[in-house]
């Protein structure tokens, strides 16, 4: 079927292009939330670090503070146990930005001694979940530059954090997206669905990889004002995915 899929596109992609346009303008732009970006327990503190690296997504974008985003919803999906957690996450991100950006942030993790030692401490149970991929397919990032983006992004975590676990996120249904409409949001839900099974191989041959399926649905409920960021909701519903693969 991918010479159909690509002679709809043909037919179809001025009137993409136009959709594109007018989905950028009229989609408002949220900041990211208010909170710190960082918590580390007091007293004994926790066995389990957890740190979130991606988009705006994983910035929380789409509500208003860090307490109803991922870091609040995974630490209530914990209760009664206490985490710790991070947060390196920006607006716009792709993947090779990410890469990039975790670069950047070379003195950040290193400044909370207490709080990241993921390297050499084997009884800590330290884990980062990954939110990346739909600004690739929005930017027109190709399947094998996003694989061997994904591949980097994944060496560099370890390289630099050395965590137990990592969590890759799938791209969510765009075709789903209460801001996208027909047809634009059919060729980025294929596009997603593709970019997918990209991530799917690349869990299967590294045992450390787990995936990460939110179980989000095509109602308001789930989504911020914008129709394209998670809401509440779906931060909860994100968290309980997350949370649900990593105790197995």
């Amino acid at each position: 079927m991918y010479w159909l899929r690509s002679l709809y596109f043909l037919i179809l992609s001025p009137w993409m292009l136009i959709q594109a346009v007018y989905v950028r303008i009229r989609t408002p732009r949220l900041p990211e939330p208010e909170g710190t970006r960082i918590f580390n327990p007091d007293g004994e503190g926790s066995s389990v670090r957890i740190i979130i690296v991606g988009d705006s997504a994983a910035a929380g974008v789409g509500v208003k503070v860090l307490s109803s985003a991922l870091p609040g919803a995974i630490s209530a999906a914990f209760e009664p146990q206490t985490i710790g957690w991070a947060l390196l996450a920006s607006s716009g991100l792709t993947t090779k930005k990410t890469i990039q950006y975790l670069k950047q942030e070379s003195t950040l993790l290193a400044d909370e001694e207490v709080f990241y030692r993921l390297q050499g401490e084997k009884e800590k149970n330290s884990c980062i979940l990954v939110s990346l991929g739909v600004n690739d397919v929005i930017g027109w990032c190709s399947q094998k530059r996003w694989a061997r983006f994904q591949a980097a992004l994944v060496n560099e975590l370890n390289r630099k954090f050395s965590p137990t676990r990592i969590g890759l996120t799938l791209i969510p249904p765009l075709e789903r997206f209460p801001a996208l409409t027909w047809p634009l949001s059919w060729y980025l839900g294929v596009r997603a669905q593709n970019f997918n099974k990209v991530l799917e191989r690349i869990v299967s041959q590294d045992e450390k990889l787990f995936l990460i399926k939110p179980n989000l649905e095509a109602n308001f409920e789930h989504f911020a004002s914008d129709g394209f960021h998670p809401g509440e909701k779906g931060y909860q519903l994100w968290a309980d995915a997350f949370v649900k693969h990593f105790k197995n």
